[in-house]
């Protein structure tokens, strides 16, 4: 008698439970296949356009452009962003690690989207051929490494060179929604930079960069299984104290014609403390990116090295 009781009294809740979840993670997407004329055989991913107009912002972002120098600073950031689109509007939050080495001469680092939120209109929803209905969730992102390599050092006349080599893992999760592309990617570049200093003056040095190099990520498309894409830009800082304005032009240009050409336009004001940065970012999308983003963050830096290069 007492087991029966049991069963009534809570497993069979439980149960029931149980069983009227079974509709929401076991997805009908039926509207999905009437959307977009589903032909009853080819895998759903085919019907995605694998590039940075048709994801969410975090998916194959442009990368950030180097100034040609290995900061001396061990650094862990923490930032917060807040990406408004065409029908996408994103909140995330982004955290970095950098560590140098042999007296600046070689850097690592790493960063990560650990998590986002993401809300879509069916309009953008049904564009990118996302089979999420609601057009809510979240997201986990992808894991970038990157090594750098400082090949010249600056002097009164020449300027920096670095080269930088970055792997993307196919971490991120989501791809129904069209959120992370779950597939590697990689690229490698080259920057320069040269500091000129002022005295005198409220601005007390700029140091414009150029960089250039290729990007290439995996694409579903059985024709094209991978995107090669030249990568480039240019930047400018201003320097007046403790405050530093970091602007550039950054972006890459894929070869599918896919809307896989984006170009931002990225502005940052800094302001240092002996071992906090505060920064507040703003990036706007020109072309192929369809997002302007608002940053907030903080870079605790620890300096290790007794050396700076020569």
């Amino acid at each position: 008698m007492y087991p029966c009781y049991l069963m009534r009294g809570w497993l069979l809740p439980v149960v029931c439970a149980l069983l009227r979840c079974l509709p929401v993670n076991g997805q009908d997407y039926s509207w999905w296949n009437d959307r977009h004329n589903w032909d009853g055989h080819t895998s759903w991913n085919q019907y995605l356009t694998i590039s940075s107009s048709y994801f969410g912002p975090n998916a194959l972002p442009v990368p950030e452009i180097h100034d040609g120098n290995i900061r001396p600073s061990f650094e862990t950031e923490v930032s917060a962003f807040q990406y408004s689109g065409q029908g996408d509007q994103t909140r995330n939050l982004f955290t970095r690690v950098y560590v140098p080495l042999f007296n600046a001469r070689i850097a690592f680092e790493s960063w990560v989207v650990p998590i986002e939120f993401y809300e879509m209109d069916t309009l953008t929803r049904d564009l990118r051929a996302s089979r999420d209905r609601d057009g809510k969730g979240s997201a986990g992102g992808d894991i970038y490494i990157s090594s750098q390599v400082l090949l010249l050092s600056e002097t009164g006349s020449r300027p920096s060179l670095l080269f930088e080599c970055a792997l993307r893992t196919a971490s991120g999760t989501n791809l129904s929604a069209a959120r992370f592309t779950d597939g590697p990617g990689y690229y490698f570049d080259v920057s320069s930079g040269k500091t000129w200093k002022f005295s005198g003056s409220w601005i007390t040095g700029i140091r414009p960069c150029l960089t250039g190099g290729l990007y290439v990520y995996q694409t579903f498309d059985t024709d094209h299984l991978q995107n090669d894409a030249l990568l480039y830009g240019a930047g400018l800082d201003l320097m007046a104290g403790t405050w530093k304005l970091q602007q550039s032009l950054m972006g890459y240009s894929g070869y599918l014609h896919i809307g896989d050409k984006p170009l931002v336009y990225r502005a940052s004001l800094t302001f240092s403390m002996t071992r906090f940065d505060f920064k507040l970012g703003y990036q706007y999308g020109i072309r192929s990116y369809p997002y302007h983003a608002f940053q907030l963050g903080v870079v605790f830096r620890h300096s290790f090295l007794s050396k700076k290069p020569s």
